[in-house]
C-alpha cells in the first residue's frame, strides 16, 4: 500500500465520530473528532514548541502532531485490515477485547499500549497493539491502532485499523523529541519530554540541559539572545550557545 492510502486511512480515523459521552469534559464542539473536521493535516507542522517562564525557571512546552508521526511510521495493510474487520463482525467484542482476541486467535505474540499511561508528547492519545511472531518487540511487524478522538481518555476511541510498522518498534518513541538552533549546530533531545539533553548526552561531561539554563524573559521589540542564558521573547527562545539562533522543534 502506498502513502496516499495510508494518508486517507489516518485522516479518516482522525475525523471519525466517536460519539458524545457524559464523561467528556471538552464541552460542545471541543472533542478531537469535532475539531479535526476542519484541520489541514497535510500542511500542519510536525511539532509545536512554546517557551515561557514559571517561578523564575524556563518552561518548555513541546508537542508532536499525531498525523505526521503516524504517517512516517506506518503503512496501511489492506489484507490484515480486512481479516480483522471480518473477525470483528463475527464476534460481539468491544474494540480493545477484539484486538487482543484477534491476536490470540492467530497465535500472534502481542503487546498492548495506551500512551496516556506513560510519558507522551503526541497531541492525541493512541491505543494500540503491536503483534508478530516472536515475543520480542523487535519481531512485531504490525499494529492494530486506535486514536483517541473524544475528550475523556476513558472513552472515545476509533475503530481499530491494521498497519505495518515501517521500522522496528516504530510506534514506541512517543516521548522523544528534538530542539535545535536555527543558527549553530547546538541541539537538545528528550526521551521523557521533561529533560532536554545537550546532543543527546547526560551525566558527567555532558553539556547543560536546556531546562537548566538561567532564563530571562525579554519583552524587547528586537529579537535578541544572550550567550549562556535562555532568552525568552513572546514564547520564542534564543540559543544559549550562540545567542543568535531561534530554538526550533
Amino acid at each position: 500500500m502506498n502513502n496516499v492510502t495510508t494518508e486517507q486511512i489516518l485522516i479518516a480515523m482522525l475525523r471519525e465520530n466517536t460519539g458524545i459521552d457524559m464523561l467528556d469534559s471538552g464541552g460542545d464542539g471541543g472533542r478531537h473528532w469535532q475539531l479535526n473536521q476542519v484541520r489541514d493535516f497535510i500542511n500542519e507542522p510536525a511539532a509545536l514548541l512554546k517557551f515561557s517562564m514559571r517561578r523564575g525557571r524556563p518552561e518548555i512546552e513541546y508537542s508532536r502532531n499525531v498525523f505526521p508521526y503516524l504517517l512516517d511510521r506506518l503503512e496501511f495493510n489492506l489484507e490484515l485490515d480486512r481479516d480483522f474487520r471480518d473477525f470483528l463482525n463475527r464476534h460481539e467484542y468491544g474494540y480493545l477485547e477484539a484486538m487482543e482476541e484477534f491476536c490470540g486467535a492467530h497465535e500472534y505474540d502481542h503487546q498492548t499500549v495506551n500512551t496516556y499511561n506513560g510519558e507522551c508528547n503526541l497531541n492525541q492519545t493512541l491505543q494500540f497493539i503491536t503483534f508478530g511472531h516472536g515475543s520480542d518487540l523487535y519481531e512485531h511487524d504490525h499494529v492494530l491502532l486506535q486514536i483517541h478522538n473524544g475528550c475523556d481518555v476513558r472513552g472515545g476511541y476509533t475503530m481499530p485499523r491494521v498497519f505495518n510498522l515501517k521500522t522496528e518498534c516504530a510506534i514506541y518513541d512517543v516521548a522523544e523529541g528534538e530542539i535545535s538552533c536555527s543558527n549553530c549546530a547546538a541541539y537538545w533531545t528528550t526521551d521523557d519530554n521533561y529533560h532536554w539533553y545537550r546532543e543527546g548526552a547526560c551525566g558527567c561531561g555532558a553539556g547543560t540541559q536546556l531546562e537548566n539554563y538561567d532564563a530571562v524573559d525579554d519583552n524587547a521589540e528586537d529579537d535578541a539572545g544572550d550567550i549562556g542564558k535562555l532568552v525568552i521573547n513572546d514564547h520564542k527562545a534564543f540559543c544559549p550557545v550562540c545567542g543568535i539562533g531561534e530554538l526550533k522543534p
